[in-house]
């Protein structure tokens, strides 16, 4: 994946769906799966980067450190963001979902809660 291909923000990202706070990025990039009859499929997934979630992993550790600096992310910070997400989006681009916690927040979005 190239940092070219990556389409992150930080302005309008939506609430954690793990703790409800405020997230810290989005990232959408490109991704590829086999269809039941075997044929490439081209789409797109989207991460979300949360400071109280994801704060331990170590690929996000340096990302939010550089997003949460007192000058902000400016000219000479934006070298670093680049490999900075591609790193993480390489870790977490692979994760499968953990069935236990799709399935409560399925119930909560049925009952109106999200």
């Amino acid at each position: 994946m190239t940092t070219e291909a990556v389409d992150w923000r930080r302005a309008t990202t939506p609430p954690c769906p793990r703790c409800a706070r405020p997230a810290a990025l989005t990232a959408r990039y490109p991704h590829r799966w086999r269809n039941a009859a075997g044929a490439w499929v081209e789409g797109w997934r989207e991460a979300l980067l949360c400071g109280h979630c994801d704060g331990q992993e170590a690929t996000a550790r340096p990302l939010l450190t550089l997003l949460a600096s007192e000058q902000g992310v400016g000219a000479p910070e934006l070298t670093r963001l680049g490999p900075l997400v591609t790193a993480w989006l390489a870790a977490v681009g692979d994760r499968t979902p953990e069935w236990g916690r799709l399935a409560a927040e399925a119930a909560r979005w049925r009952a109106g809660d999200l």
